[in-house]
């Protein structure tokens, strides 16, 4: 399974609730840091030894291996070795910094290519950053989307307007699941909320999901805290994540007959 997370302008970062997802996905995971403006976990995360994590191997090591089409191993065994180990247990293929960027710039087809690939033998989280400025490869690749804003007004605007321009990048019907960072409380008001603006605007998506606004469960997590531990496990960043994540890593064959009528009648408009 290929999962891409990105985030509406303004929106809470599509990267921390991709490494809450890639911490309590209930199958092996690999999470890559695929936001062409650059990678952050390498400046958030600690390692199990406790620093951060090394430069290599990572995007760029993947990229060469990617672009060089190297056969002798199977595209998932390739990219479990541009991947490292985060305290908190994800395995993190992280992205490039500075001027790295360029070096990547023309080899993001062939990355793509690799990713999907893999995610046939082993599921992948990518993170893709900003939603306007997503590699586009892997909205055409991913077998569902995740958007994340938050619940304002502003944000449920460029959510109806973001999940409208996936369909519009897509040559064919993709699971599209809104996600909402906020208060626990608020959750279902605030996801039914959405849910009625955009079917009111005719912008067929999943339910709207819920993930907790929780800055202490998530400074816990990044300098390793283990999510299976009681006290993180207990935490509304984790709990939220857990049932997000049981929601998104099931099939969604029901999700995609629907979004298939909807897909098509977006091309008839």
């Amino acid at each position: 399974m290929l999962l891409g997370v990105c985030a509406t302008k303004g929106a809470p970062g599509a990267t921390s609730a991709a490494l809450a997802l890639g911490a309590v996905w209930p199958r092996d995971v690999v999470l890559l840091e695929a936001d062409p403006v650059g990678g952050a976990l390498t400046y958030r995360c600690l390692t199990p030894a406790g620093g951060p994590p090394t430069p290599r191997p990572g995007l760029l090591d993947l990229a060469q291996d990617a672009h060089s089409g190297r056969a002798e191993a199977t595209a998932a065994a390739v990219l479990d070795k541009s991947t490292q180990r985060l305290g908190c247990g994800v395995r993190l293929v992280q992205g490039v910094t500075g001027i790295q960027g360029a070096g990547v710039a023309n080899m993001w087809p062939s990355i793509v290519q690799l990713v999907a690939a893999a995610a046939k033998e082993i599921d992948v989280i990518v993170d893709l950053g900003r939603l306007h400025s997503v590699v586009p490869g892997f909205v055409a690749e991913a077998h569902r989307l995740l958007v994340v804003a938050a619940p304002t007004m502003e944000q449920v605007v460029w959510l109806r307007e973001g999940v409208d321009r996936i369909r519009r990048q897509r040559t064919s019907p993709v699971a599209v699941t809104p996600v909402l960072v906020g208060h626990p409380k608020h959750a279902a008001a605030e996801c039914g909320e959405v849910d009625q603006v955009l079917s009111g605007a005719g912008v067929h998506a999943d339910l709207t999901q819920h993930l907790s606004w929780d800055p202490t469960g998530l400074q816990r997590l990044q300098v390793g805290g283990d999510p299976h531990h009681k006290s993180l496990a207990k935490s509304s960043l984790i709990k939220s994540a857990r049932e997000l994540a049981e929601h998104v890593s099931v099939d969604n064959s029901q999700h995609l007959d629907a979004a298939s009528k909807w897909f098509r009648a977006g091309e008839q408009s």
